[in-house]
């Protein structure tokens, strides 16, 4: 059993990452962490996770637009390397809309290619490592 999109204090959730861990090794969850736009709740939520025995996934909520709609792209597996280059993704986001500028999708999945921030195929690698040792 698994709950691979959960919010934590660092976006919309109530829970801390901490929190959190504690309900999925309560529940015997393996969980992931997927805040709104931020990766800041990774390491307590990863190093809570290793010292409880929980299996976790660090991941995030992207906020993207596309024409004039809204949506989310679920990304899990992120990894420590990355956390930066999830946050500049999201400052700019952040800016261009602001101004009310486009911020097409295609340019999410070329930034998220090209500045590698946490496309599975180059993040996953790390946490299979990690999961199946």
């Amino acid at each position: 059993r698994c709950d691979l999109h959960s919010h934590s204090i660092h976006s919309d959730g109530s829970a801390t990452p901490a929190e959190l861990v504690a309900m999925a090794k309560e529940q015997g969850l393996i969980i992931a962490l997927t805040d709104h736009n931020t990766v800041s709740g990774l390491p307590d939520f990863l190093e809570e996770a290793e010292k409880s025995g929980v299996i976790a996934v660090g991941g995030t909520e992207l906020s993207c637009d596309y024409g004039d709609r809204e949506f989310h792209l679920l990304g899990l597996f992120v990894a420590p390397e990355h956390y930066e280059s999830v946050e500049a993704l999201v400052s700019k986001f952040y800016i261009l809309k602001q101004n009310q500028l486009f911020y097409p999708m295609h340019y999410v999945f070329r930034y998220l290619q090209y500045d590698r921030a946490f496309l599975l195929h180059k993040s996953m690698h790390s946490y299979e490592h990690t999961l199946y040792q």
